[in-house]
């Protein structure tokens, strides 16, 4: 009998964690290439900077085209709940990129405590291309 209640809260407790695990499920677009116009970006990660209320996306860049072409991280915004937020001080990726060449870099940002619903939204002159889902962080 004592086995038989111990096995049933073991199942309990395993049911009870895959619940929980598909809520905080979130599908995201890290890792994905999207090709833009001559360029594939492919947002690689997304990490705090420790102290400063920021975060800092790292962005990987490559020119399929036949023309050199310019990309930076003032291309991007980060967009939190609906709320833009634009680049922060740091390090900022920013170059040309010769035809066949790519590139890795940070951009910088300043967020919130709690971020949900986290997109990246490419937006070079001033027209929206692309959007990357990051889902949730801080959680």
């Amino acid at each position: 009998m004592k086995k038989w209640i111990i096995f049933s809260m073991f199942l309990l407790v395993v049911a009870a964690t895959l619940g929980c695990a598909s809520i905080n499920n979130n599908e995201t677009d890290v890792g994905k290439v999207k090709s833009i116009n001559s360029l594939d970006i492919t947002v690689l990660e997304m990490k705090e900077v420790p102290r400063n209320k920021k975060v800092k996306i790292k962005i990987h860049a490559k020119n399929k085209g036949t023309q050199p072409i310019g990309i930076g991280a003032g291309d991007f915004y980060l967009k939190i709940d609906g709320k833009k937020y634009t680049l922060a001080s740091g390090n900022n990726f920013g170059q040309e990129i010769a035809k066949g060449k790519e590139i890795t870099g940070y951009g910088y940002y300043t967020v919130p405590p709690k971020i949900k619903e986290a997109e990246l939204v490419y937006i070079p002159q001033e027209k929206e291309l692309e959007v990357w889902k990051l889902g949730d962080f801080n959680d």
